[in-house]
């Protein structure tokens, strides 16, 4: 290769995050919102979620998983303590449950794909369960019709104080439907993620939809901690920093350095790359997970609700293009065996069969300046922390955890971009 391709493939590289809102377009919002004599946007955004979720109540937190947490403080005075949950989840999600005084029980996947195990689950610790987490990884979860009536024939049999909730988290899949009803409105509660890598963002941020309409939201907030004009600032300059080391100008060289400290297994560049790099649980829950959501995150999302629509398809295309062009690959697994053009995808999932054949896509990837995903969720289970709590060996999450490659769905990109990454795979 001639010292111009070099050069020329090393200022072609692009990051995968796509950032539904740009900084400067958070700054014109600053601006609007100074002048627009602070309106109750909260109230106007649980107006617009009306229209995703028609027949529930909306409560919006700093963080999905403080939402998380503040609904299973709401009913810790109930004797049944397990929570059954996916183990291919945010590993914070299950410090929730710890810091709410519930104990996890790990879900495992079926081989080589996103369903689990999680019915057998439920009649095995059905005296013992107040909640069933449902995780729509990547795509739609199929089974929650199967999950959801199950729960239901159980609950016949128990008293209100013992019945088991059934939560979705649908944390990366916001806008995907069911026969029309939105991903979300199935179980009795839901959880939404509004950071800055989904596909609707407020900087950070989440929601807790009751589906039940029977939660008083003014004893599930009581606790909140006011949020300051400091906190809001620091977010909008980490947004900042963010999104400065993905422009397309400085992009290419913090590729070096994320190439130099995979390589090299840099522990203290990784740690800062990828949040979930160390798994940690405190001995209470971080303050920061109770601070309220702020006006002016709500005005973030208001027009972002608008467009969700369009840019889902978008995202759906890119998916499929990868799918269509990737599906004669021996060396890969998909997790779902057919393409349902409901799903929505942050990033494509892809499962390699060997860890050989995943070294060598990446290694690939870094000499060809594409910037794909390495890694998905953790496989919590499997780690130490967790061990007290690991009632069931979760083998197949391990594998997919190690295994699995994300494709990226950044709409903003090109076909051009997509069969850069295709190559990969030839």
């Amino acid at each position: 290769m001639t010292f111009l391709n070099s050069f020329k493939l090393f200022f072609s590289t692009k990051s995968r995050f796509y950032f539904n809102i740009s900084f400067l377009k958070i700054l014109k919002k600053i601006i609007f919102y100074i002048l627009s004599h602070k309106k109750n946007y909260k109230k106007i955004l649980s107006e617009e979620f009306k229209k995703f979720f028609p027949n529930s109540n909306v409560a919006f937190f700093n963080h999905g998983r403080g939402g998380f947490y503040v609904l299973l403080k709401y009913f810790n005075h109930r004797s049944k303590k397990k929570v059954l949950i996916n183990s291919l989840t945010l590993f914070e999600m299950i410090n929730m449950i710890i810091y709410s005084g519930y104990e996890p029980v790990f879900i495992d996947n079926k081989k080589d794909n996103f369903e689990s195990n999680t019915i057998d689950l439920i009649n095995k610790y059905s005296d013992d369960i107040s909640f069933v987490v449902v995780t729509h990884l990547n795509g739609l979860n199929r089974e929650i019709f199967e999950i959801k009536k199950r729960i239901e024939e159980i609950n016949k049999n128990l008293n209100k104080n013992d019945k088991i909730y059934l939560i979705e988290d649908v944390a990366v899949s916001f806008g995907a439907k069911f026969n029309n009803n939105y991903c979300g409105s199935l179980g009795d509660f839901s959880i939404l993620s509004f950071n800055i890598m989904k596909n609707i963002t407020s900087l950070t941020g989440g929601a807790l939809i009751d589906n039940t309409n029977s939660i008083d939201f003014n004893i599930l907030n009581k606790n909140n901690i006011k949020i300051s004009i400091i906190d809001i600032l620091k977010k909008i300059f980490f947004v900042f920093l963010i999104q400065f080391l993905n422009s397309r100008i400085i992009f290419p060289f913090f590729f070096i350095f994320i190439r130099i400290a995979q390589k090299n297994n840099y522990h203290f560049f990784l740690k800062k790359y990828r949040s979930d790099f160390q798994t940690y649980v405190s001995s209470k829950i971080p303050l920061d997970f109770l601070k309220e959501f702020s006006n002016f995150q709500s005005f973030l999302l208001i027009d972002q609700l608008n467009n969700i629509e369009v840019k889902n398809k978008k995202r759906i295309y890119n998916s499929k293009y990868y799918y269509e062009n990737l599906k004669k690959n021996d060396q890969l697994i998909f997790p779902q065996t057919d393409f349902n053009e409901n799903n929505i995808f942050i990033d494509f999932p892809v499962i390699c069969k060997t860890k050989e054949y995943k070294n060598y896509i990446l290694s690939k990837s870094f000499d060809c300046y594409v910037d794909i995903k390495n890694y998905y969720y953790t496989d919590c289970a499997g780690e130490n922390i967790y061990s007290k709590f690991n009632l069931n060996k979760c083998i197949n999450s391990k594998i997919i955890s190690e295994n699995i490659i994300m494709l990226p769905v950044n709409i903003n990109g090109s076909k051009n971009d997509l069969n850069k990454v295709i190559k990969l795979f030839e």
